[in-house]
């Protein structure tokens, strides 16, 4: 188990400090020297994990020849980060240890214990709002040399993307179910907030949405007067079809929605628009195939392919409940489509699944709608339209406010 933690001070012309912390391997704080040829590359490749989970950040560097970029991008709002709280987030680290002056030097002399001592006394593990991460990259000028949008600009062309996403990405952190039956049941409470606790799901009416999004997603720092803006139009825009301001169920399925797509697909959309418009090849995908018996005591409006999901087809690791694969047809197909699409990925640099089915490259384009996409399932499918209608809302909603959820940072308009 590793965590990449980014720690800054604040000052732009003081880089951000990459840690990483290995339970299996490292009996103390490693701060990587980051070589001055990096700053020359265009891009960085890295990894961020957390338990059996992982986020993936790309930046594609010179050793790299492609990329398959699972649910997680670079123009993911957690992977960018959140200036103000990153910023005060790493003081408070920083003094929990002692280390409020030359920060990088003194923590090279700090031990694990000492550092996950310290975030427990001063900034805690869980995110509490739509801001998953406590400590995240941070585009300083050095490690990350400039915004990805400019990094996939200049950056040599790599021969092929992969990116996709599942289907409800976001039921892992926003669904308390999730930790109740998988092994990651002990790190839930340190991991997040924004779970609604399963007690809770039955008063989780129309109200109680927009409670929670009051709360955990438009905070008032961020979009001032805008804030009652802001919350309608995301309750119009997600809180459309319920049957009735009761319909819990319902409501709880858009909650997650939501996150999954603030978290997740609106980042991946974007990455992969941005990499077609500058000529990347790229290939995209929906995971959306899940196993029915662990998932069977979840109502059947809330089931749907999670973060993570795809393990047990890849390595064989069970994150929600151990399952017997290879006596399901269903399960033998889904493996052997996931699976034969990685091999051919890395032996040809053209992700193809086999049965029959051909997965196309995204065509240049500049709309969601019009990116064609493989379905993972038993019997998968091409679709057309890659989150485009969250996708859109999205984008059109930042040009009107302060602020931009999608990547945690002020826009140019201004809050009047």
């Amino acid at each position: 188990m590793a965590m990449l933690v980014f720690i800054v001070d604040g000052c732009m012309r003081t880089s951000s400090h990459l840690v990483v912390i290995s339970h299996e391997s490292v009996c103390g704080v490693t701060l990587l020297a980051v070589p001055p040829s990096v700053n020359s590359l265009s891009v960085l490749t890295l990894m961020v994990g957390f338990g059996k989970s992982r986020n993936d950040v790309h930046f594609i560097a010179e050793y790299v020849n492609g990329s398959f970029e699972m649910s997680g991008t670079a123009l993911s709002n957690w992977a960018l980060g959140k200036e103000d709280d990153l910023v005060a987030n790493s003081k408070l680290l920083g003094m929990g240890v002692g280390c409020s002056e030359d920060v990088k030097n003194c923590l090279k002399n700090k031990t694990i214990d000492q550092m996950f001592k310290a975030v427990t006394r001063t900034v805690g593990y869980k995110g509490e709002d739509v801001v998953l991460l406590k400590f995240s990259p941070r585009i300083d000028g050095d490690f990350f040399p400039a915004h990805p949008d400019v990094l996939i600009k200049n950056a040599k062309r790599k021969p092929v993307s992969v990116i996709g996403v599942g289907e409800k990405e976001d039921s892992f952190f926003s669904s308390e179910f999730f930790f109740s039956i998988s092994v990651l049941h002990g790190l839930a409470p340190y991991m997040h907030s924004i779970a609604i606790p399963k007690k809770e799901w039955p008063n989780f009416n129309r109200q109680k949405f927009i409670e929670t999004i009051e709360k955990r997603v438009v905070l008032k720092p961020d979009f001032g007067n805008s804030s009652s803006f802001v919350r309608d139009q995301i309750v119009d825009f997600y809180g459309k079809g319920a049957k009735n301001d009761d319909d819990y169920l319902f409501y709880l399925n858009q909650y997650n929605m939501l996150m999954s797509d603030l978290h997740f697909a609106v980042g991946a959309t974007r990455t992969i628009l941005k990499k077609v418009e500058e000529g990347w090849p790229v290939y995209a995908y929906s995971f959306e195939h899940y196993n029915k018996k662990v998932f069977e005591t979840l109502p059947e409006q809330l089931r749907g392919s999670t973060h993570a999901n795809e393990y047990p087809y890849m390595f064989n690791i069970f994150i929600f409940g151990k399952y017997d694969i290879d006596s399901d047809p269903q399960e033998v197909a889904v493996k052997n489509l996931f699976r034969n699409s990685l091999i051919s990925f890395v032996k040809n640099g053209r992700p193809q699944p086999g049965a029959d089915i051909d997965w196309p490259s995204v065509a240049a384009t500049d709309s969601a709608k019009d990116i064609k996409f493989i379905r993972f399932l038993p019997q998968p499918s091409i679709g057309k339209g890659f989150h485009h209608e969250s996708y859109d809302f999205w984008m059109n909603l930042k040009k009107k406010v302060p602020f931009d959820l999608v990547e945690f940072r002020k826009t140019s308009v201004r809050d009047e």
